[in-house]
C-alpha cells in the first residue's frame, strides 16, 4: 500500500516522495524514526487482515456448522418419519392380521354347524327314507294282492289292508277301479303311490335345503 504526505507535513528532503511508500520515503529521509514509523504503520495494517481474515473463517465456520446442523436436523426428522411409518403399517398389519384371525374362526364355527345340520338332515331323511320304503312297499303289495284276487278271509291279505287303510284310506273313492270278478287293478292305489313318491322328493329337498342354508358373516 501506497501513502502520500503532504507538503507541509514532509521533512526535509522528502519532498517528491509523495507517490513512493512510507518506507522509500523514511529511506529517502534517512531518519531511523520515519522508517520505524512506516513499519509499525504496515504492521498494524497485517494485524487489521489477519484478523479479517480469522473473522472471515469463524463466520464460514459457524455457516459449515449451521449447515451441518440443519442437515442433521433434517435427517433425524426423515429417520422418525420412516419409523413412525413403520409402527403404523405394524399396527395395520397387526390389525389386519387380528380381523383374518376373526374372519378364519367365525367361518370355522360357521363351517362346523353346517356340518353338523347336514349330520341331522342326513339322519332324518334316513327316517324318512326307510318310512316311505315301507309305504311303498305296502302300497304294492296292496296292488298285488287285489290283482291276483287274493281271499278276503286270508290273515296276510287282513293285515296288509289293516296296514294300507290308514295311507290309502284318502284314495279309495278318487278313481274308478278296473275288476273283473275277483281281479282288480286299483287305479286310486297306483295315483296315491305317486304322491307319496312325489311328498317323498319334497321331504328330501327340503331336508338339503335347510343342511346347506348359509349363515351372513
Amino acid at each position: 500500500m501506497n501513502f502520500s504526505i503532504s507538503p507541509e507535513s514532509q521533512a526535509p528532503g522528502t519532498q517528491g516522495c509523495s507517490n513512493r511508500s512510507m518506507t522509500e520515503c523514511a529511506r529517502l529521509v534517512g531518519g531511523p524514526r520515519s522508517q520505524g514509523f512506516a513499519i509499525a504503520h504496515m504492521g498494524d495494517m497485517k494485524m487489521d487482515e489477519d484478523e479479517k481474515l480469522a473473522a472471515d473463517e469463524s463466520e464460514r465456520a459457524a455457516q459449515h456448522q449451521a449447515v451441518k446442523g440443519e442437515a442433521r436436523q433434517e435427517m433425524q426428522a426423515e429417520i422418525a418419519r420412516h419409523t413412525q411409518q413403520s409402527d403404523e403399517q405394524k399396527e395395520q398389519a397387526a390389525a389386519i392380521g387380528e380381523h383374518l384371525k376373526e374372519k378364519a374362526i367365525r367361518e370355522l364355527i360357521v363351517t362346523e354347524a353346517e356340518i353338523e345340520r347336514a349330520r341331522i338332515a342326513a339322519r332324518v331323511s334316513q327316517v324318512f327314507d326307510y318310512i316311505f320304503f315301507i309305504i311303498y312297499s305296502l302300497i304294492v303289495l296292496e296292488i298285488l294282492l287285489d290283482l291276483i284276487g287274493a281271499r278276503e278271509s286270508n290273515a296276510f291279505k287282513n293285515f296288509i289292508d289293516a296296514m294300507t287303510s290308514p295311507i290309502l284310506a284318502p284314495f279309495k273313492t278318487l278313481v274308478p277301479d278296473i275288476a273283473r270278478g275277483r281281479f282288480e287293478l286299483k287305479i286310486s292305489y297306483l295315483f296315491a303311490l305317486i304322491v307319496y313318491v312325489l311328498l317323498h322328493l319334497a321331504v328330501n329337498g327340503l331336508l338339503r335345503l335347510l343342511a346347506h342354508r348359509k349363515t351372513a358373516i
